[in-house]
């Protein structure tokens, strides 16, 4: 997952290739306690970003299966 360490939650997750897993992407942030601020973060992005910002945070939150709508 080495692709997926720099940039916002959404630039990290939507980075994520194909053979990167969504699942191992939560249980890492998960084991190293970051993921409800993954989730902070994305929230408050999809609610107040920019729009560019916004798109990409809930581009994001539904490759993690979040439903957005």
């Amino acid at each position: 997952m080495t692709s997926a360490q720099t940039g916002s939650p959404a630039d990290q997750i939507l980075a994520l290739s194909e053979t990167d897993s969504v699942a191992a992407y939560i249980a890492e942030r998960t084991r190293k306690r970051e993921f409800s601020s993954v989730m902070r973060r994305l929230n408050a992005d999809a609610q107040n970003g920019e729009p560019h910002v916004r798109r990409k945070a809930i581009d994001a939150l539904q490759r993690l299966g979040f439903p957005t709508e």
